[in-house]
């Protein structure tokens, strides 16, 4: 055996979690890794909450030789809150090399990783194993209830990317293999079926199978899932006489619901038990240290499990036990033990196994397997041996960059610019005019002709049809086995080709995305990752796709076939959203989208780009929710048309909670002026604003800002806190905090704004600016 380098990357491990189901697989896997001579290191990514604030735990870490490393907390500005941890967990590892990297799926903590090995960025001679624990959205339907907000639909894309894309997925169970191809995960080739181990034995004898039972111990999560309510009411129907022989311990930390959990206890206790009482705060020795007790019987009457390790443990320590017959639970017990120890979960069925447990004495169950085949097969995961990764260059594929353009030379200069300077050689350029007008495009795209010509690219001059229309005309024009979409405010370093057909050829994808790195004003010198903001995206998520665009910008790199296959882009005049349209399209049809996380090109942000342009906003969610309606017969058409509408809409109630005025109020300023201190300087002077629009090209918009407050004076700034300095810099019609809620709760869109008050741009431009921000922050 070689010794191997291992990476854990968890969002749970035992020490700084108490108990935790998934931290103590990974901790367990750790130890049977280290024990077989492999170096261990475990990546804690939870940001570094502990539950425990003692850190004497990182001496057992210590003593069994494993390293322990808190991964940083980095905030990379552009990258959703949801997206941080994964993104820190690849930051991380970049700069590091292992022989092998486990994950478990729950909260992606290897997604943008992974995707960097499958787009050929890094992790060549790295196998990446997923462990499939318990997806985002398995758990909350098994608990019977609905995501709670966007961020958990964005979990649900980004977990089926992280096991889509590794080398090795490992389920501790058959059922949840099961689950997964009913709910249409893609699994990779390599597909394994391996239980937790568990290392840790019965420190005396095995209990009296005929001990007597005078105590019920609720074994888990104290949560809806865990059957928290069906035991309840098997307790409230069980024979007095029973009861009355009886203590109960519910014998867990509160789940996703604490308050809830917590006070259900305390008010559902029926008459009659010896005593009732919770235990919430013990780890995880200390409560199977407490479930050793005489006479205790553990009871785990769950909705849906997958392989519970409270399960595993009660079999490997001989604790008796009660436990649903559900999910992967039967795959842990001996076939001749079902019966004595497993029950439907319904109260009435739960009083009868625990009528017959306290009378004749409980059962201590096997387990279906040996450890020691459990044992080995983890050994053998460790030593599987990955080959970096060959991309298919049977053929060097032809590559063609459209390049979309309205009335900014400037702009298509410098765009041309980073194309002339690509290592990938030979590439054809395909300039497609949108019908400008301006005399100095006009001239620039003339002198280019011969330039053009020389190198066999094309100039396409069409009149104005918007940017659907600019792009098919592009792609159908080129020549290329891959077509790259380059719009002229973005600018590309010189291996952006390079990287895209590699990551394409590699994957074996459909289509490339990636992050993008966003900028104002003069062109960011060195790699775009140093500009310090990003745009992330989360890659191929067709559920994601119903809400939002995770999929990743219209700069992105097609194959012909996939450009064939969709149809390419509709055409619809004046609308947005073309790209997310496409993508969503593209993923329900099957093709395969890979994102490469490294920030490949950078956007120019500007007023004058072609979307702002457009009239009403909502339509663009029209257009990209157009795939999905294809998607569902036509009777649910309307149905999802309303669900989408709803979801773009936030209530008073909702915004009166979740934001306050003053926030919604400094995100229609500029990012310059959302502090007192820049809001009190605003206010030095009535002349100020014209110095600050010739030193800093403000918007319109900033500009009148800077009027407003210019107006205010120093020195009657110097009595008004920061709310009242965000008032003053607003267009009066909006200086009150019911039309900031009202604006801002979509009551009335900016677009009607405008129609109804053409001349004062000031008022609509900063409605605008106000929902576009509070639609982010509520999303966000």
């Amino acid at each position: 055996m070689t010794a191997r380098s291992i990476c854990i990357a968890t969002p749970d491990i035992v020490g700084p979690i108490r108990n935790g189901g998934i931290g103590t697989a990974c901790f367990e896997i750790a130890k049977l890794w280290r024990a077989a001579g492999h170096e261990v290191t475990i990546l804690y990514a939870n940001d570094g909450y502990q539950e425990t604030p003692d850190k004497g735990w990182l001496r057992v870490y210590d003593d069994l030789g494993i390293t322990f490393v808190m991964c940083p907390e980095a905030r990379q500005s552009g990258v959703r809150p949801i997206l941080q941890r994964p993104w820190n967990v690849w930051q991380w590892l970049k700069t590091r090399r292992f022989d092998v990297v486990y994950f478990p799926e729950w909260r992606a903590a290897g997604l943008y990783a992974i995707q960097a090995k499958r787009a050929g960025l890094d992790f060549q001679t790295t196998t990446m194993i997923v462990g499939t624990h318990s997806p985002t959205n398995w758990h909350s339907s098994g608990g019977m209830h609905f995501p709670e907000s966007i961020d958990d639909i964005i979990l649900d894309s980004a977990e089926r990317q992280a096991v889509a894309l590794a080398d090795v997925v490992i389920s501790p169970s058959l059922y949840m293999l099961d689950h997964l191809r009913r709910e249409a995960w893609v699994l990779p080739e390599d597909v394994r079926m391996i239980p937790n181990p568990f290392s840790i034995r019965p420190s005396g004898p095995r209990r009296d199978p005929h001990e007597p039972i005078d105590e019920l111990v609720f074994f888990g999560r104290l949560e809806r899932r865990k059957g928290l309510m069906i035991f309840v009411k098997a307790l409230a129907q069980l024979p007095k006489e029973t009861a009355a022989r009886l203590k109960v311990t519910f014998l867990g930390k509160p789940g996703d619901r604490p308050g809830w959990a917590l006070s259900f206890i305390a008010e559902s206790r029926p008459p009659g038990f010896a005593d009732w009482r919770t235990l919430d705060n013990l780890g995880s020795h200390e409560a199977l240290a407490y479930l050793q007790g005489r006479g205790r019987l553990a009871v785990m009457p769950s909705l849906t499990e997958n392989s519970p390790m409270t399960v595993r443990e009660c079999i490997a320590l001989g604790i008796p036990f009660l436990a649903a017959k559900v999910g992967g639970i039967p795959e842990l017990v001996a076939e001749d033990n079902r019966e004595a120890v497993l029950f439907e979960p319904r109260p009435l069925d739960l009083v009868a196994a625990i009528v017959r447990a306290v009378g004749g004495g409980a059962v201590a169950a096997d387990s279906a397997f040996k450890d020691e085949d459990v044992a080995s097969a983890w050994r053998a995961v460790a030593e599987r041996v990955v080959r970096p990764a060959r991309s298919d260059e049977s053929r060097r594929p032809r590559v063609s960059v459209v390049v979309t353009t309205f009335n900014r030379p400037r702009a298509l200069a410098e765009a041309l610019q980073g194309l002339r300077a690509q290592t990938w050689q030979p590439l054809e350029v395909v300039v497609v005019d949108d019908g400008s007008t301006d005399p100095a495009a006009l001239a620039q795209l003339d002198g280019l002709e011969a330039e053009f010509r020389a190198a066999g690219w094309t100039i396409i001059r069409q009149g104005n049809q918007y940017l659907g229309a600019a792009r098919n005309a592009g792609w159908r024009a080129a020549t290329g086995d891959l077509v790259i979409f380059h719009d002229d405010d973005n600018y590309s370093p010189p291996d952006l080709v390079e990287t895209y057909v590699r990551a394409i050829l590699t994957s074996g994808a459909d289509i490339a995305t990636c992050t993008m790195a966003p900028y104002r004003g003069e062109r960011p010198a060195g790699r775009s990752r140093e500009a310090g903001r990003v745009w992330a995206f989360v890659g191929n998520g067709t559920g994601m796709g119903l809400y939002l665009n995770g999929f990743g910008d219209a700069h992105a790199c097609f194959r012909r076939s996939a450009l064939e296959a969709t149809g390419g882009f509709t055409e619809d005049y004046g609308v947005g959203h073309e790209d997310w349209e496409i993508f969503g399209r593209a993923s329900l049809m099957g093709l395969t989208i890979v994102n490469v996380p490294e920030p490949l090109f950078w956007y120019r942000e500007s007023d004058d780009a072609m979307l702002r342009g457009r009239a009403f906003a909502d339509v663009d969610f029209v257009r990209s929710l157009r795939p999905y309606l294809d998607a569902v017969p036509g009777a649910l058409r309307p149905a999802l048309q309303f669900a989408l509408s709803r979801s773009l809409r936030v209530t008073m109630s909702e915004l009166d909670t979740t934001l306050s005025v003053e926030t919604l109020c400094l995100s229609i300023l500029p990012a310059h002026l959302r502090s007192e201190r820049a809001l009190r300087e605003a206010c030095a002077g009535p002349t100020s604003w014209r110095v600050a629009l010739r030193a800093l090209r403000l918007s319109y918009t900033d500009m009148a800002v800077l009027r407003r407050l210019g107006r205010v004076g120093a020195e009657r700034s110097e009595t008004m806190d920061l709310a009242a300095l965000a008032f003053a810099a607003l267009p009066r019609q909006m200086r009150s905090r019911e039309r900031i809620l009202d604006l801002a709760s979509f009551r009335q869109s900016w677009q009607r704004i405008a129609f109804r008050h053409p001349y004062n741009i000031s008022y609509w431009l900063a409605a605008r600016r106000l929902q576009r921000a509070a639609r982010k922050m509520i999303w966000s």
